[in-house]
Formats: structure tokens, sequence, C-alpha cells
């Protein structure tokens, strides 16, 4: 397999953007983690997958992280 190095130039515009989704992705990532360690220490279970997928879904309802599209948000 042959690979070749590319290099993009994004418009201030896209890279304001990018910044905005990075920013959004790490506090929803960092609630996940909250969510996982209290339910470990309240109940002693550890949350699998698929229920954290359905949790992203319903968190995606919430205006902070209602820009984020699903492509986005599977299994951060």
């Amino acid at each position: 397999m042959k690979t070749y190095p590319v290099r993009i130039f994004p418009t201030i515009e896209q890279i304001q953007q990018l910044n905005k989704l990075s920013t959004v992705r790490n506090s929803l990532w960092n609630y996940l983690i909250d969510l996982e360690q209290q339910t470990y220490e309240t109940t002693g279970k550890i949350v699998h997958n698929y229920e954290m997928d359905k949790h992203i879904s319903s968190i995606r309802k919430n205006s902070e992280y209602s820009n984020l599209n699903s492509k986005a948000c599977q299994r951060i």
C-alpha cells in the first residue's frame, strides 16, 4: 500500500469551527467518563458501550451538544 502526504490549508472560519467541535467533543468525553465513574462507584457495575450510545443520543438533545453530528458522537 502506498501512502501520500497531504496538507490542508483551512480558512480562518474552518479553523474556528474545528476548534469549537474539538472543545465540545472534549467536554462530552469528560462528561461520559464522569458518568461512568459515578455509576461504578454507586452500583459497582460498568457502563457498556450500548448504554453509553443511548446516553449520547439523549445528551445530544442538550443545546451544548446539539451541533455535533452523529458521526462525531460515535464511540468517542
